[in-house]
């Protein structure tokens, strides 16, 4: 009662999933002693330098998938398409600070990370 948000809806749903990708993905990654990906789901995106469909290049759409043994991330666009898109061909808009420095947090300041 008194709440703004349905945690029912699909709207609220979708970001709760992602939510939890984020982090199941970076915790993935630390228990396989591994940087964490430099696209993580939720993180919107920039797609460029693809050739086979040019017309999408400067497209914006979000990471819902980080990139997988094949170097390949699923992105979703304005248009409900989801596509996937190797790592390489996109550029993070909002990523947060993520640092594997040798402390292994999370930009806490590390030497990587420090301004």
């Amino acid at each position: 009662s008194g709440s703004v948000v349905c945690k029912t809806t699909p709207a609220f749903l979708d970001v709760e999933a992602l939510a939890f990708r984020y982090v199941e993905t970076i915790l993935g990654a630390l228990l396989d002693s591994r940087p964490p990906p430099a696209i993580l789901p939720g993180v919107m995106v920039r797609i460029n330098g693809l050739q086979g469909a040019p017309e999408l290049n400067g497209k914006q759409g979000m990471c819902v998938e980080a990139a997988g043994d094949n170097g390949r991330c699923v992105v979703g666009l304005s248009s409900r398409q989801t596509m996937s898109v190797k790592a390489e061909n996109l550029t993070a808009i909002n990523a947060p600070a993520v640092c594997a420095g040798a402390s292994g947090g999370g930009c806490g300041g590390c030497k990587p990370c420090a301004p």
